[in-house]
Parts: structure tokens; sequence; C-alpha cells
């Protein structure tokens, strides 16, 4: 049986895109099809991937039919922001993940210096904008929740979305956790919470997977370019959180790292050899992913 066999991959980059990717939607995900996941779901920081999704589904199930390829959205500048219209529009054609703002994120301008960039050439858009034209929180000055975001929460459940936090602060994640939670959502995930935005301490994520908030690691953080943790405490979060919370996922595409299934391979292996066990591997690449999926 091949490694990979059965694995989903969460959040996954693609071509085109304004940052340079290692290929486009359909050879990405004919490449995790022949080495034997489940599926895969495409992120764009700059547009909905509803139609990279509709284009890759035809030139991949004709040869891996049950191979299962999913849209999502995220929302910074190329769709409005918190723009729930948007959010509709791509629910409606089936996108399956609706992650909050990611480098647009007022956030993620804090850690990186700077909107639509990761602080380094290839990953900075290039652009005549302003960055203070594209800085979207989640929260107003009083802390509450914008109203545009309930609406868009609502939305993910309506249309039975995962929610995904993208670039936003802790204390922004708490706001919007605690409105669906409030909701009774089922599908929340915290987007790498080991990278600097958001920057979760342990003792957070033991929190939040108690309150049965899924955590997704992300295999790219353990690369040279975007390393922001030791493999050693990928292993403790493995170890010790409630394993029906957890996912890894690659967020690869890019130009300059492994193609993505060989991100999560290499991690994936990484880890058995230092010991965590199989059915944890399992639920997190492929029993958790699955449930969010369905």
């Amino acid at each position: 049986m091949k490694i990979l066999s059965g694995f989903y991959d969460l959040h996954c980059h693609s071509a085109p895109a304004p940052f340079e990717r290692i290929a486009d939607s359909g050879d990405i995900a004919e490449w995790c099809a022949e080495a034997g996941m489940a599926g895969i779901v495409f992120k764009s920081h700059f547009e909905s991937t509803v139609s990279k999704v509709y284009h890759a589904r035809k030139q991949v199930l004709p040869k891996y039919p049950n191979f299962e390829i999913y849209a999502g959205i995220a929302l910074n500048r190329g769709v409005g922001g918190l723009n729930p219209g948007a959010v509709e529009i791509a629910l409606q054609q089936g996108a399956k993940v609706v992650w909050m703002p990611t480098i647009d994120a007022s956030n993620h301008i804090a850690v990186f210096g700077g909107a639509g960039t990761y602080g380094f050439h290839a990953m900075t858009l290039n652009t005549t904008s302003r960055d203070r034209d594209f800085s979207y929180s989640l929260i107003d000055d009083s802390g509450r929740l914008l109203p545009a975001v309930k609406d868009i929460v609502r939305m993910t459940i309506d249309y039975n979305a995962v929610l995904a936090t993208g670039h936003i602060s802790a204390k922004e994640i708490r706001s919007l956790v605690d409105f669906a939670a409030s909701l009774g959502h089922k599908k929340v995930v915290i987007t790498h919470p080991e990278m600097q935005t958001p920057g979760l301490s342990f003792e957070e994520m033991v929190d939040y997977t108690r309150a049965h908030i899924t955590l997704e690691f992300c295999a790219v953080y353990l690369t040279p370019v975007f390393k922001c943790i030791e493999l050693n405490e990928l292993v403790k979060y493995m170890s010790e959180l409630d394993k029906n919370y957890i996912i890894i996922s690659s967020d690869g595409g890019q130009a300059f790292n492994p193609k993505p299934h060989q991100m999560i391979e290499m991690a994936v292996k990484a880890l058995m050899v230092k010991g965590v066990p199989t059915d944890i591997i399992r639920a997190a690449c492929i029993d958790n992913p699955k449930r969010l999926l369905i």
C-alpha cells in the first residue's frame, strides 16, 4: 500500500497566481491521485478556486474517477475582503472551505510588515496599491465581530462548509470561534496555529481541541524557506493533542518547494520515525479531513 493511500490535503496552492507556483491545479491533483491520495482542496490568496477546480476535475477524473477535488475562497483583496456576496457565490458553486483573510489580514500585515507579502521578493505582490487599502480585521475597535463576518459564518453553516481562520490574530480567532460555537458550527479549523500568524501557544491549542475545534498543521513549515517549527515540536503536538481534532495539510504549491504530496509524505515519514503512532497519522490525514469535507 502506498504511504499516502486515502490521505487528504485540505490546503494547497496552484497556478496561475501572482506568486509563482509549482504547477496548475490539474497537474497537482493528478500527482496526488497517482500517489494514492483521496482528495485535495485548492486555496488561493487571490480568488475563489471554483474555476481552477472545475478544470482540474475535467483533467483528472476521467483517469481517477474517485479522486475528490474541492474549491475554496480566501477573503483578501481579490474578492473584496470580508465580502458575504463573494462567499455566497463561491458556496453556491460548491466551494467547501472559507478562509478568513490571509495575506491581507491586519494581523498578517503586523507580522510580515505589509499586505500581500511574506517579507521576501518571491512571495510579495507587485502592486501599486497602498497597503492601508487592504487591511482586514474581523473585529471593530470595541473587539466585537463585524456584521459581515457573522453573515459569513452563518453561510458556512447553511452550506455545510469548513470555516478556516486564515492569518488572523489570536484575539480574532477567539471571537470568531466563540461566535461559531454559539451557532453550533461543527466545522471550524484553525489554520496553521504553529505559524507566526497566529502563533498560538500549546496551551491555547489544547483548549481549542478540548472545545472540538480542529487544528491544521502544515508540512510547509518544516521546509527551509518557511521553517517556523522544529520536528520535535510537531511530534509533541501530534502526540499530546486530541487526535480527533488535528489534521496535516501541505500548504504547498510554491515553486521553490517539493510537490505538495511529497511534502506531506516527508512530514508523515518523519513523524513515524519519531514514534508517532499510525492511528494518529490516520486520524490527522484521513479520518478528520474526510469528516470535514462530507
